[in-house]
């Protein structure tokens, strides 16, 4: 995954050392581990990479660093002290410089609910316009085609909304956050996609019953075998969304499936949004692929 790369041959590996010798340096035998996540992160951050990918992070790239961030943290016992220094020298030498940033660590700590479900749905909703000129385009659904991908986009809000939205006096910052972004994505799809008269019978509404969505969901094709995906084991997406005792299609359009040999990135953002998926699910793995395609704004 992009934002776990090597920093071997960086030509910025000093500046970055630079910042992360006098953080780390009091961690005894941890220091070497620490120091090495301390460094992608200075690095991931991009102030010190001009004229590379890295530098300067667009918004929905931040999101996804977030994600990296959420997953990787847990393998480093000083992952805290080391994220809130990182990005204190972020800001404060994009100040500096530019005069503003991208990325803050006020952001990472107010992320969602299930933040990586949530990073779909944000890559989703900013490009709604590219995925409803593919709808229109469409005559034929394809288990990568732009259907499938609003059937499992729309099957995570589903699930989202009735976790963590149903009860309203019930919601801590998180729960907050997580559910004015639904509204947001709702108000933005009821309105711009599922509206239009060509399109209300080939996509799912997003509060359809059971039934109706599964009838515009269902697939016939089968699926590769399922594949594990190199990274934290933590799985985010089930292989069934359906709660318990319900009965799913036996061959979903947005299982997990082999993502890294059957596709080739055209995207770094979304090739890292893949990456930092533990066990990826295959929705990601769809917006991977039909990039070249959608001309996703990532």
């Amino acid at each position: 995954m992009e934002f776990d790369n090597t920093l071997k041959g960086d030509t910025n590996y000093n500046n970055y050392e630079g910042v992360c010798e006098g953080i780390v340096k009091n961690y005894g035998e941890e220091k070497a581990k620490h120091k090495d996540f301390c460094m992608k992160l200075v690095r991931n951050l991009g102030c010190y990479n001009l004229n590379t990918k890295y530098y300067n992070p667009n918004n929905d790239r931040c999101i996804i660093l977030y994600n990296w961030i959420h997953n990787t943290k847990k393998n480093y016992i000083h992952s805290d002290e080391i994220i809130t220094k990182c990005f204190n020298d972020y800001i404060e030498f994009m100040d500096r410089t530019i005069g503003n940033y991208m990325c803050s660590y006020d952001s990472y700590n107010a992320i969602y609910e299930d933040p990586i479900k949530m990073t779909i749905l944000d890559i989703f909703n900013n490009n709604m316009q590219n995925i409803k000129r593919k709808l229109m385009e469409e005559r034929e659904k394809g288990k990568f085609s732009a259907q499938n991908f609003v059937c499992g986009s729309v099957n995570i809000y589903r699930k989202m909304y009735r976790n963590y939205c149903n009860d309203q006096n019930a919601r801590d910052k998180e729960h907050k956050n997580t559910c004015d972004q639904l509204n947001a994505l709702r108000t933005i799809y009821n309105s711009y996609i599922f509206q239009n008269v060509d399109l209300k019978n080939k996509i799912p509404a997003l509060d359809d019953r059971e039934e109706e969505f599964w009838d515009k969901c269902k697939s016939d094709e089968k699926l590769p075998e399922k594949a594990v995906v190199a990274g934290p084991e933590e799985p985010t997406l089930q292989h069934s969304y359906r709660d318990e005792g319900e009965s799913t299609p036996q061959a979903m359009p947005y299982e997990v499936d082999n993502v890294e040999k059957q596709v080739n990135p055209t995207s770094s953002t979304v090739s890292t949004a893949v990456g930092t998926v533990a066990g990826a699910s295959s929705i990601l793995a769809l917006l991977y692929k039909v990039n070249k395609e959608f001309h996703l704004n990532v």
